[in-house]
């Protein structure tokens, strides 16, 4: 009979405090030290040795194969390319509703903003850039309606304001673009979006009717687009979002 397989963890205290899991053991006439992963991502002494147990008991099966090599990153993408690829899969699984505001998200504001930037290079600071110039439009768009002067789109609908929950819903768009490059391109880096405070301070009023991203959200919940009288509600929310110039208070 052959002898049990025998192997170890191994841990690796990095300069950040992180520790990394690897675990060592022999295995079809060699020594293999295979790295597990850090304690940032989900890796723990009890998760390591649970999976060296397995290794093990592979081994002594006689059913262990050497893991295959990581693959080579691929070439990071401009932030266009990759938001496009991120909504034909979202588009799989969201209403139409739904699919018309990303749209609106992507195209009329974070698109004309990032679309050539690496999705590396959106620091903070670039988010910053981002919300200032949003903010400067809605400021903008306020004193000439103010003065009376109604500015409007290519279809003669007056241009109004976004508000800062509005922008800050395009935020959350871009941190799942983010995550998204992050994922497909095998790199893991902190996500500005969520490791940062970037999110405009909002306030809710007090009022008896819905917004009309709050309408498209009771429509798609309750799920009875089928029916004449929601096909139409349905027609309408989207008919809201046609348009860069659509209102979002």
């Amino acid at each position: 009979m052959p002898p049990q397989p025998t192997g170890e963890i191994r841990r690796y205290k990095r300069r950040d405090g992180t520790t990394t899991y690897t675990m060592r053991f022999r295995a079809r006439g060699d020594r293999w030290n295979i790295r597990l992963g850090t304690d940032e991502e989900g890796w723990t002494e009890r998760r390591a040795q649970k999976e060296l147990a397995k290794q093990l008991a592979l081994v002594q099966a006689g059913l262990w194969d050497p893991p295959l090599p990581n693959p080579l990153p691929k070439e990071e993408e401009a932030f266009h390319l990759v938001a496009t690829r991120w909504l034909r899969e979202k588009e799989l699984a969201l209403k139409d509703t739904s699919i018309a505001d990303l749209h609106w998200r992507l195209e009329c504001h974070l698109l004309p903003h990032f679309a050539s930037s690496l999705p590396s290079a959106i620091d903070e600071q670039a988010i910053h850039e981002y919300k200032v110039e949003k903010l400067r439009e809605s400021r903008d768009l306020a004193r000439a309606t103010e003065a009376g002067k109604t500015l409007r789109d290519e279809r003669n609908q007056p241009i109004k304001p976004l508000g800062n929950e509005s922008i800050n819903k395009t935020l959350r768009t871009l941190g799942e673009v983010l995550d998204f490059a992050d994922r497909w391109h095998g790199v893991r880096r902190p996500n500005p979006v969520r490791t940062g405070r970037v999110m405009l301070k909002t306030s809710k009023p007090r009022r008896d009717f819905l917004e009309p991203d709050e309408l498209v959200e009771a429509i798609d919940a309750a799920g009875t687009l089928d029916s004449p009288t929601s096909t139409r509600k349905a027609s309408s929310a989207a008919n809201a979002r046609e348009g860069c110039a659509t209102t979002r208070r």
